[in-house]
């Protein structure tokens, strides 16, 4: 099994306590900046784009710094002599072949999704066409990863009638033990 997390690196204790103080200077200085707001002409309008940047700039804040994906590959089964806290053998939670895409926030995680080895039709890396994709099948697109979409390797797989596209960013050792995955599915 191969799992690694996905989380935003550029957070630094010093940046996070410079974001909370000014947080706390907004709140703060709130009912001012109100007042303010509403002696100018069209006051009542400028406080409504005023309270729609601030919930647009919490909901960045919730997305960008507190949201992180956890990837998991079970590709192979753990060793015999693998035991775990209990002295019992290790044993994958999901079948040979299992990917599982956990989404964090903070040290909680959710499944989001499970995609089982049967379910595959290709790993694309950034960049490639997705000349892989059915015309005739109806396509939704999942969105897993706080990275830029272009640097995003997308995951075709097909349930039901539906082929999604999972966009994620997992790194290069996790992307070639993926590969070579598919590759022994294959043959």
């Amino acid at each position: 099994m191969l799992q690694e997390r996905l989380d935003n690196d550029k957070s630094t204790p010093k940046s996070d306590l410079i974001l909370v103080i000014a947080l706390l200077f907004l709140i703060i200085f709130a009912r001012y900046i109100l007042v303010l707001l509403r002696s100018l002409p069209y006051g009542g309008m400028w406080q409504l784009l005023i309270l729609a940047g601030l919930i647009y700039a919490a909901y960045m804040v919730y997305k960008k710094r507190l949201i992180g994906y956890r990837y998991t590959l079970t590709y192979e089964e753990p060793a015999a002599d693998d035991l775990d806290a209990f002295g019992e053998r290790r044993s994958n939670p999901y079948p040979l072949g299992s990917f599982l895409v956990e989404r964090m926030v903070a040290d909680k995680g959710k499944v989001y999704e499970a995609v089982s080895a049967d379910e595959y039709i290709a790993l694309l890396a950034p960049g490639e066409a997705a000349q892989a994709l059915p015309a005739d099948k109806k396509i939704k697109t999942l969105y897993l990863t706080i990275m830029p979409r272009a640097t995003a390797h997308t995951l075709l797989f097909q349930r039901e009638n539906t082929v999604y596209k999972l966009l994620f960013s997992p790194s290069a050792k996790f992307a070639d033990t993926f590969q070579t995955m598919l590759k022994d599915l294959r043959s």
